[in-house]
């Protein structure tokens, strides 16, 4: 995130700066890490995240392209939306990947089902961080889809195919002026 690697030594959390190489212990953003299915938070010091531990058994966790969002992966319940302060916004309850696009509150994310062995059917889903709406692509796909991501500089959504083909979705997003 921003040019740093975060990472724990020691069971002190710290970042290197790709460009400068230097390793520190205090963070420009708050760091959100996972261990042991505990979602935690360092900033100043290493908090344990106030969200219901046992409720969602935490296996993941990372940031939006524009640091503004966390995402972190559940084993229960989907995926959860939090701010950087670790309050829930959100949470995409069937959800098993998601992207953000950039400066939004619009997101893409694929809802799975699975025989316990493999995905049998995926969904690709478009929702709001800030609302409990969601909204299917219309687009119906004859395999499973994985890992929704927008592009940077266009109304596109990529994304991949069981098979591992990359797919693009192009469409017009437009803001509605009053």
């Amino acid at each position: 995130v921003n040019d740093n690697l975060y990472f724990l030594e020691n069971e002190t959390p710290k970042s290197l700066n790709i460009k400068s190489k230097l390793i520190n212990e205090k963070f420009e953003l708050p760091y959100f890490f996972v261990k042991d299915n505990v979602l935690y938070k360092a900033f100043e010091k290493v908090d344990t995240i106030q969200i219901n531990q046992q409720t969602y058994n935490f296996i993941s966790c990372e940031y939006s392209k524009d640091t503004e969002t966390i995402f972190v992966l559940t084993g229960k319940n989907g995926i959860l939306a939090i701010d950087l302060n670790g309050k829930l916004i959100n949470n995409f309850k069937d959800a098993s990947s998601i992207s953000k696009l950039y400066k939004s509150n619009l997101v893409v994310f694929t809802e799975e089902t699975d025989d316990g062995r493999k995905i049998i059917s995926s969904k690709l889903k478009f929702g709001f961080l800030n609302s409990p709406n969601i909204m299917g692509v219309v687009k119906e796909f004859n395999q499973p889809v994985f890992n929704p991501d927008w592009s940077p500089v266009a109304n596109r959504i990529v994304y991949s195919t069981d098979n591992g083909k990359i797919n693009i979705i192009s469409f017009n997003i437009e803001k509605q002026t009053q």
